[in-house]
């Protein structure tokens, strides 16, 4: 009987080395393909809107800062053209820090329904043609009110709160009383006729806040009270090429269109658009013109009025020079910053004392809050108010909204900088930010719309700590005329960048900061950071206004190119995955490297946090600085994914020699019964005249078989999918069956 039939005999060795085949294909597939599905996911996710990102001086570290519109510029537009001209480029997005803006918002105001009813001598014919929507005279509904007849003493208590997501702070509490009734339509005789006017009830003083609040005044839908001046809020401004940043961004980047129709650099004179726009209403203007907004070069600027006022108020104050430009924007729609309005409404008898709590109006700037024009961003209403005032139509496109031109400024408005610390054993590091100066914000204008002065005790200013540094600027700077083309939600932009392999884009998808240990290093609760009113400090919200670089060029007083561009986010024509596209993706970033370019390859990158000590957070009366603990903030790690796939590799080799191990165990069994065999057989030969070669020689020829049919299974194997791991397995295989 030959090796092969002995083989087949001997069950014991058949089963060994079929329990080890078994294995060996079983381990090959199962690990062949939780390695492509892993690699697959790693390298589908690891790739996004981006590959390269170009700057003038990159971060050091492995970690890489999310504020890539900083501020810093160094890269000219003529370095743009070299790598769009690039043969591996498909999209090369430039962006750059503006500047910061601070509004200064409407005056806000209560409102208590005291609706009079349709009056022809005060609405007018009111007919459907006479306004868009306007309601028909006769569909009125019937005068209401929340005041009674007779005047009632009042006491108003306004007051403004913020918050920085750790503690709140009120910015200041003002108190008015005074008397308030429903007011009634009074004829009387007049030249030609009668005349109808609005007269307040009898004994009513109305309510009068300090300056420069205005007073009270009735009107055919509500009593109006003056309040306080909120506080000014500051917003950032980012500059995009609306060309390229559309074909970065894809659909979610359409908010853009409207830029890209913007008039050329050298047909933005502020003083020349604004003539434009007065014209209009010398001219007239049709009803559909007041409800879309006039054409303007091809777009409907639905926000003329209010960029027709602020025009006005610039002129008229001196602001705008022979040398200020219109700067284009796309406004954010709503706000992070928590900024909260109250009036607290009690009515009082003569000494003072309370008779009812009417309840408090309150109103924070949220999703309808816009940069800019917003209409009435603090009008609060009356408990249990209506407001009719949609009875004449929508005419909000013709409401002046913001009437005050903003305050455009380049200091403390760069990206924070940070310090590096101690190095962990990942090579995350421990970073400080750096402080820079105190901002002052909560001040009253000096002078009112009267021109009398303010009086400055009305409230105390805040100083906010600023860890931002000045922006560079050119050599003529003159302020510009904010000209509003449109408005782009930033959550939808947010979407767009992905989830795992989600870059940063620049300013318009800020990364948050997450508060988790305080000064003494002691865990707290995990607080996510709000954005500040001077908006200089680390925490920041999308950008509230997007321009196109002439816009920057006219922002911050640049006449000729100048290297102005913060960062350029390109993206390379190699199609495919992280792995396909990578060697084009290296080559392409090397080109630009030889341009004396930092380009910094993002394609395989991860989200990872960075721990930040915050210090010189706050301070108290007598000047003494507090931190405020440290901070998590999300930063990018370069070759995150070929680091993930070589961890899963070694994972899977490990799981792979358990199981080997698994086998060895029941092989070792199997042995053991295989030599209790032989061994009896081995007696018998050597009764036979078998000599101790022969016998050795004879069981070998046996294990020789198995051996065989291990090594052609391990060939065959590593034909069909090769890899270092079908080797280690082949090998080790062998080893087992040999040991």
């Amino acid at each position: 009987m030959n090796a092969v039939q002995r083989f087949i005999r001997s069950k014991v060795l058949l089963l060994t080395a079929a329990i080890l085949i078994a294995a060996m294909c079983l381990s090959v597939l199962v690990q062949g393909q939780s390695q492509a599905a892993l690699n697959r996911t790693v390298d589908e996710n690891s790739r996004g809107l981006y590959d390269v990102l170009v700057q003038a001086k990159a971060g050091s570290g492995a970690l890489m800062q999310p504020e890539i519109a900083n501020g810093g510029g160094g890269i000219g537009f003529d370095q743009l053209e070299k790598i769009r001209k690039l043969s591996g480029t498909s999209v090369a997005a430039p962006i750059s820090l503006v500047s910061r803006v601070t509004q200064n918002l409407e005056a806000p105001r209560l409102d208590a329904m005291d609706y009079l009813g349709y009056n022809s001598g005060l609405a007018g014919t009111a007919t459907t043609d006479q306004a868009a929507g306007a309601t028909d005279p006769g569909k009125w509904p019937a005068a209401e009110s929340v005041l009674s007849d007779t005047a009632k003493k009042y006491r108003l208590t306004a007051s403004a709160v913020s918050s920085d997501g750790v503690s709140e702070k009120t910015l200041f509490k003002s108190t008015a009383e005074g008397t308030l009734g429903k007011a009634k339509l009074v004829e009387e005789k007049a030249a030609g006729g009668t005349s109808i006017r609005i007269a307040p009830p009898a004994g009513e003083t109305g309510i009068k806040f300090p300056a420069p609040a205005g007073g009270s005044e009735h009107n055919l839908f509500n009593l109006s009270v003056s309040l306080p001046l909120s506080p000014e809020v500051t917003e950032s401004v980012v500059a995009v090429d609306p060309v390229s940043e559309r074909a970065l961004l894809g659909s979610a980047g359409d908010f853009l269109a409207p830029l890209e129709k913007a008039p050329p650099a050298d047909a933005r004179n502020a003083g020349a658009i604004g003539r434009h726009f007065e014209s209009l209403f010398t001219n007239g203007i049709s009803m559909d013109q007041l409800k879309d907004g006039p054409d303007f070069l091809g777009v409907k600027l639905k926000y003329w009025a209010p960029l027709m006022t602020q025009y006005q108020q610039a002129k008229s104050s001196g602001q705008l020079t022979a040398d200020s430009q219109a700067i284009p924007l796309i406004v954010r729609s709503g706000t992070s910053l928590d900024l909260k309005y109250n009036v607290k409404i009690e009515e009082i008898d003569a000494a003072g004392k309370v008779v009812k709590d009417v309840g408090t109006a309150t109103r924070s700037l949220g999703k309808d809050y816009l940069p800019f024009v917003s209409k009435d961003p603090f009008a609060l209403s009356w408990p249990g108010s209506t407001d009719h005032s949609g009875l004449l139509g929508n005419q909000g496109n013709f409401n002046q909204g913001l009437y005050t031109p903003a305050t455009w400024s380049t200091d403390f408005a760069a990206a924070p900088k940070y310090t590096d610390g101690e190095s962990a054993a990942n090579g995350a590091v421990q970073k400080a930010a750096v402080p820079s100066d105190w901002v002052t914000v909560n001040r009253l204008p000096e002078k009112g719309a009267n021109g009398a002065p303010v009086d400055q005790t009305q409230r105390e200013p805040v100083d906010e700590r600023s860890y931002r540094d000045n922006l560079a600027t050119g050599a003529k700077l003159a302020a510009p005329l904010a000209m509003v083309y449109g408005t782009f939600d930033p959550s939808a932009v947010e979407k767009a960048a992905g989830d795992v392999n989600r870059l940063p884009l620049g300013g318009y998808d800020p990364t948050p900061f997450t508060l988790t240990k305080d000064a003494d290093g002691k865990t707290v609760t995990a607080t996510e950071l709000k954005p500040s009113l001077s908006a200089t400090g680390l925490a920041s919200q999308s950008a509230g206004a997007i321009t196109d670089f002439y816009g920057l060029a006219a922002a911050r007083g640049y006449k000729d190119n100048a290297a102005v561009i913060d960062a350029v986010r390109v993206r390379a024509k190699a199609p495919g995955s992280w792995k396909e596209a990578q060697p084009d993706v290296e080559k392409l970033a090397g080109e630009i490297r030889g341009m004396g370019l930092e380009a910094t390859v993002v394609a395989g990158s991860a989200r990872e946090d960075a721990s930040i000590f915050v210090p010189g957070y706050s301070k108290d009366d007598a000047g003494k600085e507090s931190a405020l603990g440290t901070v998590q903030q999300s930063w990018v790690r370069q070759n995150a994914a070929d680091a993930v796939s070589g961890s899963l590799t070694g994972t899977n080799v490990t799981l792979l020699f358990l199981t080997l191990c698994g086998a060895a165990l029941l092989t070792g069994a199997s042995t053991v019964s295989y030599i209790r065999k032989r061994k009896r057989e081995a007696g018998t030969l050597r009764a036979m005249g078998w000599t101790q070669l022969r016998i050795r020689k004879w069981v070998l020829e046996e294990f020789g078989v198995g051996a065989a049919l291990l090594a052609v299974a391990g060939i065959v194997l590593s034909l069909v999918s090769w890899s270092l791991t079908t080797a280690i397995v082949s090998a080790a295989v062998l080893v087992l069956y040999a040991a």
